[in-house]
């Protein structure tokens, strides 16, 4: 029996980190988006970040740390 686990990428853990503690805080996704683009944090296909890859990480799942067994697409 194959046994999944997640690996932690410190380098793009460092920009969720970055991400959800600065929604939390109150910023806008404007002013998220620009300080993760100044300093210089890329999405996993190297792109700036845009809205629609901040809100796909902040809907993910596995990014807030829940995991579905068995859950099918």
């Amino acid at each position: 029996m194959a046994t999944q686990c997640y690996e932690i990428d410190e380098n793009e853990a460092e920009a969720v980190r970055y991400i959800f503690n600065s929604i939390s805080e109150g910023k806008s996704y404007n002013a998220v988006i620009t300080d993760l683009n100044a300093k210089g944090f890329r999405t996993r296909s190297g792109n700036l970040f845009g809205k629609n890859s901040l809100y796909d990480m902040l809907h993910n799942e596995k990014y807030k740390g829940v995991y579905i067994y068995n859950r099918r697409s």
